[in-house]
């Protein structure tokens, strides 16, 4: 783990947002709950499981050794536990998740986000999400490069196009064009409860679009709800765009939460609202030294 990301875990503590536990833990065992309208399966990842395929990976001893293989075999209304474990989980491809499954981190039962790491390893995103009803909760994403599924250079650390990212820690990940930490598209993309810190969205891209968003690019009605958005750094230099901490276009909404020290080259060092529409929605944030 970098000393940046360990300094990024430092400013979590053990909780992400104390002030909205409840309302978190209440929404999480909703989800749970509304999975349980299909058939049910608890799926278990651990790197030294012994890959049990055949049992659907059904506890601990027997847990899959790739969080993909696990969501692969996972249907509507699985649930796919991961263990905390002290070295990151490397990936090689972006985790993809497009079944309405819970995906989420497991520590004697709890949530645990610090200790349960993602890594992109400068190579690929973390995460792609596309089903409106999956849930991921209780990871760090770093280390995330935009590259995966999408077929654009959008969201370092994830891609989502429909489902809760919740309780989620997103830090040191890079993106070319849209979303240095999150790129978030549509009415049913959901971050929440999470910490979006020390991303960047580069300089690099080779076209006059509107890009930016160092932490998060949220766009088509995506919504972020009490999150802590800080540090994060928008260098695109082309066309009016910035965003350090967040960028939304058009439709979307930012409610109750921390934007901070984030940067942004051209405009908008925390908040970016590019092309105001009916429907964009920005309440009870606290957005200050950007």
């Amino acid at each position: 783990m970098s000393t940046r990301h360990a300094l990024l875990m430092g400013w979590l503590g053990r909780e992400i947002f104390p002030c909205a536990r409840r309302s978190t833990m209440l929404a999480l065992g909703l989800a749970l709950t509304a999975s349980c309208a299909y058939a049910q399966r608890t799926l278990h990842v651990a790197p030294n499981g012994s890959h049990d395929s055949a049992g659907y990976f059904p506890d601990w001893a027997g847990a899959s050794t790739s969080i993909q293989a696990a969501v692969n075999l996972a249907t509507n209304g699985d649930v796919v536990l991961v263990t905390n474990y002290p070295s990151p989980y490397l990936l090689n491809s972006n985790i993809v998740v497009s079944s309405s499954i819970t995906l989420r981190s497991y520590n004697a039962g709890a949530l645990d986000a610090t200790n349960t790491v993602l890594d992109g390893q400068g190579l690929v995103r973390c995460l792609y999400l596309s089903s409106v009803d999956a849930l991921i909760a209780g990871f760090t994403l770093t280390n995330g490069n935009g590259l995966g599924n999408g077929g654009l250079t959008h969201g370092g650390g994830a891609y989502i196009a429909g489902g809760i990212l919740s309780n989620c820690i997103v830090a040191g990940n890079v993106a070319d064009t849209r979303g240095g930490g999150i790129y978030a598209s549509g009415v049913n993309g959901l971050i929440t409860d999470s910490l979006i810190a020390g991303n960047i969205q580069t300089n690099n891209a080779s076209t006059a679009a509107i890009h930016g968003g160092g932490g998060i690019y949220l766009i088509n009605s995506a919504k972020l709800r009490r999150s802590r958005i800080v540090g994060n750094r928008a260098c695109y230099q082309r066309y009016y765009t910035g965003g350090g901490g967040v960028l939304l276009y058009a439709t979307g909404e930012i409610t109750d939460c921390l934007v901070s020290n984030n940067i942004a080259e051209i405009m908008g060092g925390g908040i970016l609202l590019h092309t105001y529409a009916a429907g964009q929605v920005v309440s009870g944030n606290v957005i200050a030294a950007n």
